[in-house]
């Protein structure tokens, strides 16, 4: 019989970042594909007048407020829209 230690096979630096690891499944093709795809569905639904094509970098904002939603509560909505200070 032998015996297995669990945990990381590799060792990770002390340095990495979270976004480092968000990266390796949310690659830029697939914010890509996820740019095009919105677009397009924008495009088929009749777009609003004041409607504009979206990028990766509105996306990734995007995606970085909905985590961030979840992460934290604020208690009030607006609360995630404020520029004078930081939420956390």
């Amino acid at each position: 019989m032998s015996t297995v230690n669990g945990g990381a096979a590799v060792q990770h630096p002390e340095e990495a970042q979270p976004s480092q690891y968000f990266n390796l499944f949310w690659t830029d093709e697939r914010w890509n594909h996820l740019v095009i795809e919105t677009n397009r569905y924008a495009n088929v639904q009749g777009p609003p007048e004041k409607w504009l094509p979206v990028t990766v970098a509105d996306l990734k904002s995007f995606m970085g407020l909905i985590l961030t939603m979840g992460i934290l509560s604020t208690g009030v909505l607006t609360d995630y829209w404020r520029t004078s200070k930081r939420l956390f």
